[in-house]
């Protein structure tokens, strides 16, 4: 009855949800921009992410995750879940991936920027190596979120990228890394354990505050900047999630449940969508 219990958890408010999360914001571009759906892509989205985020926690010792709480529902799932998740997802993004072969180019960057991010945690010589000078793993994926979500999205649908289009990256990639800094806080411990070097491993507290208040800072700047092309209610349905991220910074520093970083603090990528299109209505 408790694996039943870790299992759902880990489906529905883990791995899946995240997946989930990543197509939304993918079908937010679109939407946004009002270029066309490609329904195959928001499926290799989707499978991508359950691949890669399921590779990433295979290869996270179950003595690092998360320390401070060791009964964590994700600490408890077992390898071979991770092994078939991925196996499966993999098989999902290939079949999708010779659907949308046309695009392969701009596909397989995406792969890559991923695969950058879980390297450091693969246990090979150049791949341990890597954890030595990987100040810039959660830039990887911070980068990865942003080109898969809001750069892909325009790409393969040969639209002309202009300011309008660069300001909604740059406001997307400084919303995810604000929340990445909060993933790295809670396991700067483990980081530091398994030997992996970054920013918010390495700098002292007070340093990591003013990366993370920086961050919001552009996010908030591109935010304003985007009212000169979209009306105050798209503006307002971007600007509440970074809202909470500035005034609720000291208690997400204190918490440490799944459910938290999870949930809710992966949900804010993605809630500026139902906003909206609540706004819209």
């Amino acid at each position: 009855m408790e694996f039943l219990k870790r299992f759902f958890y880990f489906f529905i408010f883990s791995s899946f949800y995240i997946a989930l999360c990543a197509a939304a914001m993918a079908f937010q571009t679109a939407y946004l921009f009002n270029v066309s759906h490609n329904w195959a892509f928001y499926g290799f989205v989707f499978c991508g992410t359950v691949c890669s985020y399921n590779f990433h926690w295979a290869l996270t010792p179950k003595l690092f995750q998360n320390p401070t709480t060791p009964t964590s529902a994700l600490s408890q799932i077992p390898l071979w879940l991770h092994i078939v998740l991925v196996a499966t997802a993999l098989m999902g993004a290939g079949v999708l991936f010779v659907i949308l072969r046309p695009h392969w180019f701009w596909l397989a960057g995406a792969g890559f920027l991923s695969f950058l991010y879980s390297a450091p945690k693969i246990p090979l010589p150049v791949t341990r190596f890597l954890r030595k000078i990987a100040y810039g793993k959660t830039i990887f994926l911070t980068l990865a979120w942003t080109y898969i979500t809001a750069v892909l999205p325009l790409l393969i649908t040969d639209t002309k990228i202009d300011t309008p289009h660069i300001l909604f990256c740059v406001n997307r990639f400084f919303l995810i890394y604000s929340i990445c800094i909060l993933f790295d806080l809670r396991d700067r411990e483990s980081d530091q354990k398994e030997g992996i070097r970054g920013m918010i491993t390495q700098f002292n507290l007070k340093a990591v505050d003013r990366i993370y208040f920086g961050s919001l800072f552009v996010f908030f700047s591109s935010a304003l900047a985007l009212a000169f092309f979209f009306p105050i209610p798209v503006i307002l349905a971007f600007s509440i999630p970074g809202l909470v991220l500035l005034f609720y910074y000291n208690w997400f520093k204190k918490q440490a449940s799944d459910f938290v970083y999870n949930f809710i603090l992966d949900g804010f990528m993605i809630i500026s969508l139902p906003l909206l299109l609540l706004f819209e209505i």
